[in-house]
């Protein structure tokens, strides 16, 4: 053979060999492309795994604060809130375990707080050539009794959301305001050697008054919503009793609708625990008095409690109303006014969405309350106090993902 034949027979020799290096190369790349798109789409399903977790565990966990519940109550609420982010229990390989409280980690056992784990096989493509047909992908998320609760909400978004005169003061150790109103100067204002202290003062617009803010307001925040807006009204009937009127003596009612409740005089009356549908207006005035525990007063018409008698009245700890006291309907911007006599003792919160509430404290009175109002005026010099406190359950108490 001439040494022109030998150099093209090793040329086809040598092309053969690199053809068949290519063709294995690229089957290796081939293989590593297709393992990267398997775990590149497990990485993308388990970060949005992570997501349906974390909001199941923090609507299970508004189930066991806020509610009636018992476990499939809560169970179903974290489940809903799974899949309306893309996890559906029992659906396309997803499993959602709910527990109240977490099996594991530091808040095992405790029922304040909600586990939820998210499972889901993941198919595979290229990774099932070798017979890995799939990947599981699994995230938690545990959810409880967060640090930031807030207990004065104004929703007003101009004027003065919190007017706050006199030497009252307003001692909210345990838990934050927020004020929505975005005035520059008069979103909250304390005047008349009034005082302020909270947590944590947010407010939209400004601050201004010779009285004292401890800590200084934060300003320029953004607006909040209704941290009650879940809440379902009461109903009122179509028909409800008639109207209550005491003038004297005393007096018991017990719950239900009535169209009108009104105290005056030196009447005493002695509520049983539950939900009091006034659908019309709620006075009480003179030296008339009050007391009863685990009670909510829903309210349609004109309210003013402006009395100088004594207020021995708390909301209740457990069920649908859980910590609200007051409830004026959502539709009513009538301002309410609240005023309680020495020696009253008061704990729940007052909600009125669309309204102006004005409250004036007196000395000797014991008031623990939280507000949930399009504005707050503070006047006389009884001040009070956070509900939160009293109430670990309170529906005001902020939850957040702990684990």
């Amino acid at each position: 053979m001439s040494n022109t034949g030998r150099v093209l027979s090793a040329f086809k020799q040598e092309s053969g060999n690199i053809l068949t290096l290519v063709a294995v190369s690229m089957g290796v790349l081939g293989g590593f492309i297709g393992l990267a798109l398997d775990a590149g789409n497990a990485i993308v399903q388990q970060r949005a795994a992570q997501t349906a977790a974390d909001a199941a565990a923090l609507g299970g966990v508004r189930e066991a604060d806020w509610a009636v519940n018992d476990g499939t109550t809560i169970t179903k609420a974290a489940q809903t809130a799974s899949a309306n982010n893309g996890f559906k229990d029992g659906s396309n390989g997803v499993t959602v375990t709910v527990n109240n409280g977490p099996a594991s980690g530091p808040h095992a056992a405790n029922a304040n707080y909600v586990e939820v784990i998210v499972q889901k096989s993941v198919p595979t493509t290229f990774m099932a050539l070798l017979n890995q047909k799939s990947i599981t992908i699994k995230a938690r998320a545990v959810a409880g009794p967060g640090a930031n609760a807030g207990c004065v909400y104004t929703l007003g978004t101009t004027g003065n959301g919190i007017d706050n005169t006199g030497t009252s003061a307003i001692n909210l150790t345990h838990c934050t305001i927020y004020d929505d109103s975005a005035d520059s100067t008069k979103g909250i204002t304390s005047s008349g050697g009034g005082s302020i202290t909270a947590t944590s003062i947010n407010v939209v617009g400004g601050y201004s008054g010779g009285g004292s803010f401890t800590p200084t307001p934060t300003t320029g925040v953004m607006p909040v919503g209704d941290p009650l807006a879940y809440l379902p009204a009461p109903t009122v009937p179509a028909t409800c009793g008639a109207a209550q009127s005491f003038q004297s003596g005393s007096n018991s009612l017990s719950p239900g609708c009535y169209s009108g409740l009104s105290l005056s005089s030196s009447a005493a009356l002695s509520l049983s625990p539950g939900v009091y549908v006034v659908n019309g207006n709620f006075s009480i005035t003179g030296s008339a008095s009050m007391s009863g525990s685990g009670i909510t007063f829903y309210v349609t018409g004109t309210t003013k409690l402006a009395g100088s008698g004594t207020l021995n009245i708390s909301a209740p700890t457990s069920g649908t109303y859980n910590g609200i006291i007051y409830f004026q309907s959502r539709t009513d911007s009538n301002s309410a006014s609240f005023t309680g006599g020495s020696g009253s003792t008061v704990g729940g919160i007052f909600y009125a969405p669309a309204a102006e509430f004005d409250y004036s404290g007196g000395t000797g009175q014991n008031v623990s309350a939280d507000f949930v109002v399009k504005y707050l005026k503070v006047s006389g010099n009884g001040g009070f106090s956070d509900y939160n406190k009293l109430n670990g359950e309170s529906p005001l108490q902020s939850i957040s993902i702990v684990e």
